[in-house]
């Protein structure tokens, strides 16, 4: 019913309407919403399913390592997996296989290759060994008992550490479903060859690490050493005549058990002289000490003669007082090749370059640990190994720990484990 009032139409069920129709929309409303998010709820799980199977799929690719080029390997030719944009084959399981055999370098020069345009974004050089070495000042001062005194030494131009490439090539590589055996030897490369030698050409005094590898493998007898390489030394540097050796060998047993020309014998046996001892001279007056420091043994043989225990004693510490007199001579030269005095404790440190040190050149002469080692010894801690070395160390150390020998090289083949979920896609080395 309309009535009109004052110009105004009036209804009288309006208010009615509007509340049934408010109530409906609410209805409307509640059902678009519910809608809505059913759809949305069916679409995150297809979502998530996806996301779940394609993660299993990858889980697949990474323990189910396959021998042969997959699907993952497919490119415009068939062998484009192998030096293809790496970006574009990470799925493939050959292509993973044949980059663990390769070197950072070669990794490096195939991506330079891939990424012309791109490569600081791509291309990384690979391992990076930062090596900071420190210099003893005062060796003299603590040949008297002193506090040694360390300096610092870097680059030359910065004091920035020493920087070299590791480059480390597989070899003999075998791979199994969920781990890989290999041989392997390491290549170094200086990072800066524009100050390689101003930079390893810094001299640095250091402990002898030669003579400490040579006490420490010499079986507690470490009182000898030094006697056999410098006393036989002292016999030809000092030109020991049959006289003065008997003298010697007289002033520390006076007897008159001593046969005939026991001096010349002394001298054949021990001189490194080439018409007497020669290169044996050493290792004979290392079985000499070794027969003296053995309570047990009663006799020596010296250029074919037997000697009782008391005789063999006095020409031990024969060569200990020719020892003694050879590096004596030298309180203020340089012996070598040590590069120090006698006074600056020369034998057990070293005057060296860096790069002979580090192991990055042949490493430095010493004579004391040749005894027993070869003469060039160095820290090692950047030397490039070839493969021939490295299956030698490895053969050596398989029969030694075999022997039950404590041997602080490499018992065997490496092996990469692919064990845990953390480590899928990637290997983790032992």
């Amino acid at each position: 019913e309309k009535e009109e009032a004052g110009g105004r139409i009036s209804w009288a069920g309006a208010s009615r309407a509007l509340q049934r129709n408010k109530i409906i929309l609410r209805g409307v409303g509640l059902v678009t919403f519910v809608c809505f998010s059913i759809a949305l709820a069916t679409a995150g799980i297809y979502l998530r399913s996806y996301e779940l199977q394609f993660k299993i799929q990858q889980l697949k690719d990474y323990v189910l390592v396959s021998n042969q080029p997959d699907s993952a390997c497919k490119g415009s030719s068939d062998s484009e997996w192998i030096y293809g944009v790496w970006e574009s084959f990470m799925g493939c399981d050959a292509r993973q296989r044949e980059d663990f055999t390769h070197s950072d370098k070669e990794l490096f020069d195939q991506c330079v290759s891939t990424h012309e345009f791109e490569r600081e974004d791509h291309c990384q050089r690979g391992k990076e060994i930062r090596i900071l070495v420190f210099n003893l000042t005062n060796p003299g001062d603590v040949v008297d008992g002193l506090t040694p005194r360390m300096v610092e030494l870097g680059r030359k131009r910065d004091g920035g550490p020493f920087v070299f490439y590791e480059d480390c090539k597989t070899f003999d590589t075998e791979f199994g479903p969920r781990e890989v055996q290999f041989n392997e030897h390491c290549y170094y490369t200086y990072k800066y060859p524009e100050t390689e030698k101003e930079d390893l050409h810094q001299d640095i005094i250091t402990v002898n690490v030669g003579l400490m590898e040579a006490i420490g493998n010499s079986d507690r007898q470490i009182d000898y050493i030094v006697p056999v390489v410098w006393g036989t030394l002292a016999l030809d540097v000092l030109d020991a005549t049959t006289t003065t050796a008997e003298d010697f060998i007289r002033g520390q047993l006076l007897s008159f058990s001593w046969p005939n020309n026991f001096g010349a014998h002394f001298l054949g046996e021990f001189s490194p002289k080439p018409n007497k001892a020669g290169f044996s001279a050493r290792d004979n007056a290392g079985r000499l000490f070794k027969m003296v420091l053995d309570p047990l043994q009663e006799f020596c043989m010296v250029n074919g003669t037997r000697y009782d225990r008391n005789q063999c004693i006095s020409m031990a510490n024969s060569l200990a007082m020719f020892a003694r007199r050879y590096y004596e001579s030298f309180q203020t030269f340089r012996i070598s090749p040590y590069g120090l005095t006698f006074k600056e404790g020369a034998g057990l440190f070293v005057r060296t370059k860096v790069g002979d040190q580090l192991g990055y050149y042949s490493g430095h002469d010493d004579p004391l640990s040749a005894y027993l080692y070869p003469k060039k010894v160095s820290w090692g801690v950047v030397r490039s190994k070839t493969q021939v070395e490295v299956n030698a160390e490895v053969q050596a150390g398989m029969a030694d720990s075999q022997n039950g020998m404590l041997n602080p090289g490499p018992i065997g083949r490496s092996s990469v484990l692919i064990n845990t979920i953390e480590d899928l896609g990637s290997y983790t080395m032992y």
